[in-house]
């Protein structure tokens, strides 16, 4: 068995493969849908306003139709239980000293075999980040769940729920850690070869679930009902979209990249050469016209002559437009490219841009 497919829920390889790439399609589309919010922000404007005058007409019904009754169907947590024996008090507990043993297990090897090691050469990154990253992810998320749905209704009452609950917050440790794993196994593919839009989701994605099972805890300790817990839940998921949306991705993925370039490690080029950059990511590409390696400066210089000569034909159309199709970082990155084009006057020749341009992708392949 391959190295990296060592966790036990990879018994069927195709069916993997399967939810994987589509997972890696919905955030690639999601990805594309807060990038194209972004360039549309009056219309999105607009949508909030309707939906805020919308929610504002249809609140009272909703609260009497709806939020009512799941209120009142989840609502036995925040209620004073009656003192009595649960008779699911025994699966739970069994159920909590199961999964203590196999958490456990998995973390004493994942940390021996992933903590403190040196990767070989031809090292299944890809497999232990994104797999293995989005499984143990999962993971999380279901014991965010399970946890959300065992303190509540007759278990509460049960004399002997301090036990159930010493049971949870062994667990929850063992969650925590293995959430700290799932970051680790970003960096360790982050450190392979550099930042990505996908690599930032993944990281905003990780955290939406960590910041939902510390909700779950704190709803256990606070006895807070089922709807406390969802409202929250989505307010997270809400929140996390909204700084995503805010964050300049490709200005702080290619500081990364570049950082990194310049310090000697080459291995970044290839997420510059292969991926779509937008002009905040360009803003940051500058320093590379004098980076060391002759074929990424070359091609790097290549990209920038390029990128000036349509940036040109985008002013002019945003001209004929107004003042509606101003960009911030479209005007910086003209007047950067402007003041650093003497960098690349040997790329004026369309033939000269696409060899460097063919150069750099073969040579910062090997990283990929």
């Amino acid at each position: 068995m391959h190295t990296g497919e060592f966790l036990g829920c990879r018994c069927n390889p195709d069916l993997v493969h399967a939810v994987l790439k589509h997972a890696d399609r919905l955030l690639q589309l999601l990805s594309e849908w807060v990038e194209g919010i972004s360039k549309n922000w009056r219309e999105v404007g607009f949508w909030l306003l309707v939906g805020y005058i919308a929610i504002g007409l249809l609140r009272p019904i909703i609260r009497r139709s709806i939020t009512d009754r799941v209120a009142s169907a989840f609502a036995v947590d925040a209620e004073i239980v009656e003192p009595g024996e649960a008779p699911l008090y025994a699966p739970i507990r069994n159920m909590l000293w199961a999964v203590i043993v196999l958490f456990a297990a998995y973390l004493v090897f994942e940390f021996r075999t992933l903590w403190f090691r040196e990767f070989p050469k031809g090292f299944y990154y890809s497999g232990y980040a994104h797999e293995g990253a989005a499984w143990l992810t999962v993971a999380l998320a279901l014991a965010t769940l399970v946890l959300s749905l065992i303190f509540r209704g007759k278990v509460l009452g049960d004399p002997r729920l301090a036990r159930l609950q010493t049971l949870a917050w062994v667990w929850s440790v063992l969650n925590l850690l293995l959430a700290v794993t799932v970051y680790h196994r970003m960096f360790i593919y982050i450190d392979f070869n550099g930042m990505t839009r996908m690599r930032t989701i993944g990281l905003f994605g990780i955290t939406t679930v960590v910041v939902g099972f510390v909700l779950v805890l704190w709803k256990i300790v606070h006895h807070r009902d089922f709807l406390w817990l969802i409202q929250r839940q989505l307010w997270t998921l809400a929140i996390a979209i909204f700084l995503f949306a805010l964050t300049p991705v490709d200005f702080l993925v290619h500081t990364y990249n570049v950082r990194r370039i310049l310090a000697g490690d080459l291995a970044p080029s290839v997420q510059i050469s292969v991926h779509p950059i937008s002009a905040e990511g360009y803003l940051v590409l500058g320093p590379l016209v004098d980076c060391r390696d002759r074929t990424i400066r070359d091609g790097v210089r290549a990209m920038l002559a390029q990128r000036q000569i349509d940036s040109q034909r985008v002013a002019a159309e945003h001209r004929r437009l107004g003042w509606t199709a101003w960009q911030l970082s479209e005007a910086s990155l003209n007047h950067r490219l402007a003041l650093q084009s003497s960098a690349w006057g040997d790329m004026a020749d369309s033939n000269t841009r696409q060899a460097a341009l063919d150069s750099f992708r073969a040579y910062a392949y090997q990283w990929y």
